[in-house]
């Protein structure tokens, strides 16, 4: 996190909710355990000089991890007015300490409040890599050395003309020149299949998958995989969060407002199939 003073505050059980009405994130379809999610789906384990290959089946069409995420936020950080320490702008990152306090990293007064840098390349000991282009996760050890490679079953979806002109028509060009030139870039041949990939508390690997043009979701799609890279199954997180930190029971992350005003939230995160 970048320096600074550090003021922390907030903890959880004196915090304010902010209740977002008519939002719930229903996950569960399947009524398990934390890690029972991929039992009926394909996954075929096998090594190769020394390198354990965990290649998985993707979970069926619109099924969701039984796992639940609160209604609304347990708790809430970030005011249109009021004391300073809670009017946040450029917020980068976030966490939760052990005691429940949240350190945030506010950009809007190059100061800290309430971190670290984000973990989303790291998984357990390991530290996981991926390339967007493919859904191949590989996992290594801090001396580089490779110990895990997790795929996923994916169909790629080639990238039409008529999608990147809809794409540059979307964009704004300081005048023609930059507009043609933006156009030569050369055009990847297919869709990413994942935007990006972070672990949780538990050690749970989970990718963010990515909404082709006119197919957008409602809310952020992730696929879960266990800490041996065993897909677990599909959880939808709540729309327009930004995820920064996920805990064994919360996920933590920022919202902004229509107005423009941000907070950082804390909300439930239930594995227990309930």
């Amino acid at each position: 996190m970048a320096s600074g003073s550090v003021r922390r505050v907030a903890p959880v059980a004196s915090a304010t909710k902010t209740r977002i009405p008519g939002l719930a994130i229903a996950l569960g379809l399947m009524a398990c355990g934390p890690d029972e999610g991929a039992r009926g789906l394909d996954t075929q384990l096998h090594d190769s000089a020394g390198i354990r290959i965990v290649d998985n089946a993707r979970p069926p069409e619109g099924s969701r991890l039984a796992w639940r995420i609160g209604p609304e936020p347990s708790l809430s950080i970030g005011v249109l007015e009021g004391d300073e320490p809670h009017m946040l702008f450029a917020v980068r990152d976030a966490t939760r300490l052990a005691d429940g306090r949240i350190v945030v990293a506010n950009g809007g007064s190059a100061e800290l409040r309430f971190g670290r840098e984000p973990v989303w390349g790291v998984w357990g000991d390991l530290v996981a890599v991926g390339v967007s282009s493919r859904y191949e996760i590989k996992a290594l050890e801090a001396d580089g050395s490779l110990v895990r490679i997790v795929r996923r079953e994916h169909i790629p979806r080639e990238v039409t003309s008529a999608e990147v002109d809809a794409h540059i028509e979307g964009r704004r060009f300081f005048n023609e020149a930059n507009r043609r030139e933006y156009r030569s870039v050369p055009v990847a041949e297919h869709f990413p299949v994942f935007t990006s990939i972070m672990s949780d508390g538990l050690d749970h690997l989970w990718v963010r998958e990515y909404d082709l043009p006119g197919e957008e979701r409602g809310a952020p799609l992730w696929s879960v995989f266990d800490p041996e890279g065993r897909v677990l199954g599909f959880v939808e997180t709540p729309a327009a969060l930004t995820i920064y930190e996920i805990g064994p029971d919360y996920i933590l992350g920022k919202l902004v407002s229509e107005l423009g005003v941000e907070s950082v939230q804390v909300w439930p995160l239930d594995r227990s199939g309930g």
